[in-house]
């Protein structure tokens, strides 16, 4: 199955209110008295952008491995950081592109071991390619590595 490198690019939002009450102000003096804390804090919408994640995927094709993407990387989904802030993911964008295989030895005797075997029967003696030259292949393909 073919593979393909996925980057996602996002941005991410939340939305901090402080969580400060008077004992966070409270002072160490015994001469301080009555302290009160009248605070009134309103949230405050935080933007981050340039989130950026590459992975390889392994799919059919382009569409089903941004598919698979997908499903667990999703525009309006949630991520919990490591201060425990839970972000909004938006404005995501996968760029999807087939990565190029080097070829081995082991892969090159599956594909030809897969071609001779599919190779339709036309000619003459019934093979497009001569039955001594088919056994002679995949003789030599049994034992290569």
């Amino acid at each position: 199955m073919p593979k393909f490198k996925v980057t996602a690019e996002f941005d991410l939002s939340t939305e901090i209110e402080p969580e400060l009450y008077a004992n966070h102000f409270d002072p160490a003096d015994d001469d301080v008295k009555g302290f009160e804390d009248n605070s009134y804090w309103r949230s405050v919408t935080v933007e981050a952008e340039g989130g950026s994640l590459s992975f390889e995927i392994e799919a059919e094709d382009e569409y089903a491995a941004e598919q698979k993407a997908g499903e667990f990387l999703t525009d309006g989904g949630e991520v919990e950081d490591n201060n425990s802030l839970t972000w909004l993911i938006q404005n995501l964008r996968f760029e999807v592109e087939e990565v190029e295989e080097e070829m081995t030895l082991g892969s090159a005797k599956v594909i030809i071991a897969g071609w001779l075997n599919a190779v339709p029967k036309t000619g003459l003696d019934g093979d497009l390619i001569p039955s001594e030259v088919r056994k002679a292949l995949l003789f030599l393909l049994e034992r290569v590595a």
